[in-house]
């Protein structure tokens, strides 16, 4: 692998509780084994019941000299309600929480929108795990030096914030609402940071590298090429080295207690200046909150020290989520073409796009870090429009995203469904 490698310290956690979502495959899957194989009770957090419990047996089979405590809890972050209920139950059963590894995603999907009426990377990578992260708080402060963990991208570098835009009002473009929705994810844990200063609580984000999966077999034009060109010069890491920076986050004693980190290759790095901005940190904060105050609880008003005047006064008035009547055309659920894949909405919801995938439209908890992380390269690597040419972006140099790259043709729209 790139760099060597990568590794991590063990140690023994029997007696302690983690959440991995998405964690029926790919990295999160390599996450929760690892944490199970340590003496860690594993909460496989996805939508598919029937996946679930094949990861589970998988992970026992890979290890016949271990017991390993795995139990399924279904979550569909396709669904803010299904995200609550799954929070709520967690918290009637349990008062502690130790690791909280928000590891499940989407990557480069047409356009469509939740159960909620969100854009699907926003939902689905950001606003589910934030509104997860939140209702678990009282888990999580209940235990002594407990971590939550983001699996976030190098492609936050191409994000950037912009309310007036972030659900596709105006436009909508598959790979940079991808690496919008990474740098919100920086944001939040920045911003979460801030609001629990005093608290034991470490809390990350983390970077896995290029991760090899299935999930590249459907890329077309530049990302076919890209990626087989990154596998050839064994610039690929497999899903058991993409886990490595997330068990990092984990287990590394130095990072007990602490807060607003940012993991490359299980090292301590800068995100770019936009994840650094407070200013934008408090926006998202503030629009986020504005979508989620029905399902959060006073207990998690209290602890975050959510302040709802301020919420609303500063959220604005975009937070109206768009209709998937409102999508039109660019709804692939009624089986419109995906001009990126040529296949229908409805050959894309019987998983013939992307192998087993189960669907577009109802596609919950699935797994990031695969297609995610092999769209970058250290230094990020970028088609820039139409010229199929690469620029790299420098760390501290100003971040130039008016010039989004079209990508028409260029992309596949390949999810990985639980």
């Amino acid at each position: 692998t790139m760099g060597g490698a990568l590794s991590y310290p063990t140690e023994d956690l029997t007696g302690k509780t983690a959440i991995v979502t998405g964690s029926n495959t790919g990295i999160g899957y390599e996450t929760a084994k690892v944490l199970a194989s340590l003496g860690c009770k594993v909460v496989v957090a996805c939508r598919s019941q029937e996946r679930a419990m094949a990861a589970i047996d998988k992970m026992q089979q890979e290890l016949p000299d271990k017991t390993l405590a795995l139990a399924f809890r279904p979550l569909d972050l396709n669904s803010l309600e299904s995200t609550k209920k799954f929070a709520s139950e967690f918290l009637a059963e349990n008062d502690k929480l130790h690791f909280l590894v928000l590891n499940a995603g989407i990557a480069i999907v047409p356009k469509g929108v939740t159960e909620d009426g969100y854009e699907r990377q926003f939902q689905i990578n950001y606003l589910g795990h934030f509104l997860l992260s939140l209702s678990l708080l009282p888990a999580l402060l209940g235990t002594p030096s407990a971590r939550v963990v983001f699996l976030s991208s190098e492609g936050h570098k191409l994000g950037k914030l912009d309310l007036s835009n972030i659900q596709g009002q105006r436009q909508y473009k598959p790979f940079n609402f991808y690496c919008h929705s990474k740098l919100y994810q920086i944001l939040a844990t920045m911003k979460l940071s801030r609001q629990l200063p005093d608290s034991e609580l470490s809390i990350s984000c983390v970077h896995p590298g290029q991760v090899t999966t299935d999930l590249q077999r459907d890329f077309t034009g530049f990302w076919k090429g890209y990626t087989a060109m990154a596998k050839a010069v064994g610039a690929m890491r497999d899903p058991a080295q993409g886990a490595a920076t997330s068990l990092f986050a984990c287990l590394s004693p130095a990072l007990q207690g602490q807060k607003g980190i940012y993991l490359d290759s299980c090292k301590v790095k800068q995100p770019a200046a936009n994840a650094r901005n407070e200013e934008s940190q408090d926006k998202l904060w503030n629009y986020s909150l504005s979508l989620l105050r029905a399902y959060l609880s006073d207990e998690v008003t209290s602890i975050a020290k959510i302040d709802w005047d301020v919420v609303e006064a500063q959220s604005g008035k975009q937070n109206q989520p768009r209709s998937k009547e409102d999508d039109g055309a660019d709804n692939v659920k009624k089986g419109d073409e995906d001009g990126a894949t040529g296949k229908s909405g409805d050959e894309m919801r019987e998983g013939t796009a992307v192998g087993s995938t189960e669907g577009v439209e109802d596609s919950g908890a699935v797994q990031t870090g695969s297609v995610a992380e092999s769209l970058e390269a250290v230094p990020e690597p970028c088609p820039v429009a139409g010229d199929g040419e690469k620029k790299t972006h420098t760390e501290g140099e100003p971040l130039s995203n008016e010039a989004e790259p079209e990508q028409k043709g260029e992309h596949s729209g390949a999810e990985k469904t639980d």
